[in-house]
């Protein structure tokens, strides 16, 4: 009787090993939202001491995707992270308790991602969670809103001002040596923003800098202490925005303002008009005349291979107009035109020693304008006078008959 018992009990066992065997685990994620998902998968098998993890996978709306699992068996362990930026630019998190190392910006697998630095560039803790494979060897997940987490929003920044506000945003986690800067972000009178990084934590540092165009043509900055690198005229995110050369036409260096994330993860800065410094005038024209005048400013930084004209101004009778360049240093060179119609019909202008291209018809921004070659049906050449931008940083330009002769 012992022995049949035996017997039974071991063919049991050998049938539940081969349905086992038999059984092919199948994981099905579902994303029951109307907008993209990204999965990162982390898989550990019962003999391996560590988990590896692999990413991204794009999951779109009311799709499902079966991530591959190569060799996965009854009983092992399996690991699933997905996110997703929603309409207001927060990031959202489908998350568990166990953290892997994953890259926040591009295609990875990493091996022992439980234990790894996790240091490069990049390189952030994703929280996964946990399934080990049932009996049956199928995980079924639903990505619904109710799933996610939104992370809070790091920084909100709001406009108090009565005109539009320009952002460049720059943050330094831990494992990255520098700040990576990312802009512009327009920000319009009386609205709020939330300015949001993936891979940010407690006690990591932010970075902002803020500009605007004020009435008098005046670019006003917000004040700051810290020196990091932007692009001055488009869009643009920056590695080593502190020690890269900035030498790239249009690159300049611009004074951010340092934040240090607090315990809640949240600033909130309110800009006001007393937050921002006005820069000096580098150009500042006054018209001596009784009719208004029409000018052009044009520039060099040592960044540019050429000087760059832009226009047109109008500067009336007895007024002054300050033009300015966002990358101006003492030492640069600046250049001004400018012409008016006298009563009889006659148009006179300055005059000077330096040829550089404009539009004679329309506004406009042209870069290399000495070298450029002229001929644009509006284009024409144009004598400017050259200035050198003294340690005041200022030049002051009284326009009177004088300086003016008759157009050629």
């Amino acid at each position: 009787m012992i022995r049949k018992i035996f017997f039974t009990f071991i063919l049991g066992a050998i049938l539940a090993t081969d349905v086992m065997a038999e059984i092919k685990p199948a994981v099905n994620v579902c994303n029951k939202m109307n907008m993209s998902v990204w999965l990162a998968k982390g898989r550990q098998p019962l003999n391996a001491a560590e988990a590896k993890t692999e990413g991204w996978y794009e999951i779109k709306a009311g799709t499902c995707l079966e991530p591959q699992f190569e060799g996965l068996a009854v009983g092992d362990v399996i690991y699933l992270y997905a996110r997703y930026d929603a309409a207001d630019g927060i990031l959202n998190e489908f998350t568990g308790d166990t953290k892997l190392c994953i890259d926040g910006n591009n295609a990875f697998a990493f091996e022992n991602a439980g234990s790894r630095t996790c240091d490069k560039p990049g390189n952030v803790q994703g929280k996964f969670r946990r399934f080990s494979i049932p009996t049956d060897g199928k995980v079924r997940v639903n990505l619904t809103e109710a799933a996610f987490v939104k992370k809070p929003s790091l920084v909100q920044v709001c406009n108090k001002l009565n005109l539009p506000v320009w952002l460049a945003r720059g943050f330094q986690v831990s494992n990255i040596a520098e700040p990576v800067i990312r802009g512009w972000f327009e920000l319009k009178s009386a609205q709020c923003t939330n300015l949001y990084w993936g891979d940010s934590s407690i006690g990591s540092n932010a970075y902002l800098f803020a500009e605007y165009t004020g009435v008098d043509n005046l670019k006003n900055e917000l004040s700051g202490d810290t020196l990091l690198c932007v692009q001055g005229s488009k869009a643009f995110t920056y590695d080593n925005a502190a020690s890269r050369g900035c030498d790239e036409e249009g690159n300049v260096f611009k004074k951010f303002r340092h934040y240090l994330l607090p315990a809640d993860g949240k600033v909130n800065i309110a800009l006001t008009e007393a937050d921002f410094i006005k820069k000096p005038a580098l150009l500042r024209v006054c018209n001596k005349l009784k009719v208004p005048i029409w000018s052009v400013k044009g520039y060099q930084s040592r960044n540019y291979t050429g000087p760059t004209t832009a226009g047109w101004y109008q500067i009336k009778d007895g007024e002054c107009l300050g033009l300015s360049w966002d990358d101006a240093a003492i030492g640069d060179s600046v250049y001004f035109y400018s012409y008016y119609q006298a009563t009889d019909g006659s148009k006179l202008e300055t005059t000077g020693d330096v040829s550089l291209c404009i539009n004679g018809t329309n506004e406009f921004f042209m870069d290399n304008a000495g070298a450029r070659i002229c001929d644009g049906p509006v284009n024409v050449l144009k004598k400017f006078r050259h200035y050198t931008i003294p340690q005041d940083g200022k030049v002051d330009i009284e326009l009177k008959d004088t300086d003016f002769g008759v157009l050629k």
